[in-house]
C-alpha cells in the first residue's frame, strides 16, 4: 500500500454516530480502524473510520475529503447538515489523535504535497 502526503485542516467526527452493534465512532476507530483511498483520476482523497471487521468504505464514517491537486479540503454536504456531526480542527488534541492513528496506519504523512 502506498502512502500519500495530505495535511487536514479537520475531521469530520459525531459522538452520537453509531455502528449496527451500537458502538460509538470513538469504539470503532479503536477496535476497528481507520483507513482510505485516493484517487488521481477523480484528484480525490478520503480518510475514514471503519464501522466493522469488513472494513468497508460503505459501512464507514468519513473523517475528510481533500483533493490532491490544490490541496483544499472540500466539505462533505452531508456531514455538514447532519444535525449531529460536527468539525474537529486538526490541530486540536482530539484531531491529533485522529492524524496519528492515519499516519500509523500508513495512509497519510502529514504534509501538505500532493503524492508522485
Amino acid at each position: 500500500m502506498k502512502s500519500i502526503q495530505v495535511k487536514w485542516e479537520f475531521f469530520y467526527w459525531s459522538a452520537e454516530e453509531k455502528n449496527r452493534q451500537g458502538e460509538s465512532l470513538s469504539t470503532c476507530m479503536s477496535k476497528y480502524g481507520v483507513g482510505g483511498w485516493y484517487c488521481t483520476s477523480r484528484d480525490m482523497a478520503a480518510a475514514l473510520v471503519f464501522k466493522s471487521d469488513e472494513r468497508l468504505a460503505s459501512n464507514s464514517w468519513l473523517l475528510g475529503v481533500k483533493r490532491l491537486s490544490d490541496h483544499v479540503q472540500a466539505s462533505a454536504y452531508h456531514y455538514d447538515t447532519m444535525q449531529h456531526s460536527f468539525r474537529v480542527p486538526a490541530s486540536s488534541v482530539f484531531g491529533s489523535r485522529m492524524r496519528e492513528r492515519l499516519f500509523l496506519k500508513g495512509l497519510w504523512k502529514d504534509a501538505d504535497v500532493t503524492p508522485n
